[in-house]
């Protein structure tokens, strides 16, 4: 991967040249619509989530989209593409990780400035449990049941 002047990740003008034309063509304009679209949301996000357990769920849901994604652009890889030839399809791959991955940095960078906490204390661990969850649950405990409830979330991992 390489930065252009912008600083978004593209592949490198090595790893596209063992491409066809016609291919390396498609994965330059994939990274150039891609890109666009991050700076967009990226832009969206930030600018306007102002409420920070908001932003963390807007970060998680995009964490987890990218898992999903790249699942099934492995998955396809599987499937012979008789248009395209193999390298294309890890090519695109790779850069849609590089990018996306490169937009929750930027977007765990302006969490961390607006906040002063790593957004994985609110999102949690990628693999964690409340990573995996569809929503948070909010209980009202009372008495001595908080600090087990507290020490339980943390044992797990998700406080």
């Amino acid at each position: 991967m390489t930065e252009d002047h912008d600083g978004w990740p593209r592949l490198t003008a090595e790893l596209l040249s063992a491409l066809p034309e016609h291919e390396q063509l498609l994965i330059q304009q994939h990274e150039e619509e891609t890109i666009a679209v991050s700076k967009m949301q990226l832009a969206d996000v930030c600018d306007n989530c102002h409420i920070k357990p908001q932003f963390a769920k807007t970060y998680r849901v995009l964490r987890r989209d990218l898992r999903d994604m790249l699942h099934k652009l492995r998955a396809s890889l599987s499937q012979p593409q008789p248009e395209l030839s193999d390298g294309y399809g890890v090519a695109l791959l790779r850069s849609t990780d590089a990018i996306i991955s490169y937009k929750l940095q930027l977007m765990a960078q302006h969490f961390y400035l607006r906040w002063g906490e790593p957004i994985e204390n609110w999102a949690g661990r990628e693999g964690s449990a409340i990573d995996k969850a569809g929503c948070v649950v909010v209980l009202a405990v009372v008495g001595s049941g908080l600090s087990a409830l507290c020490t339980l979330l943390f044992a797990l991992g998700i406080w």
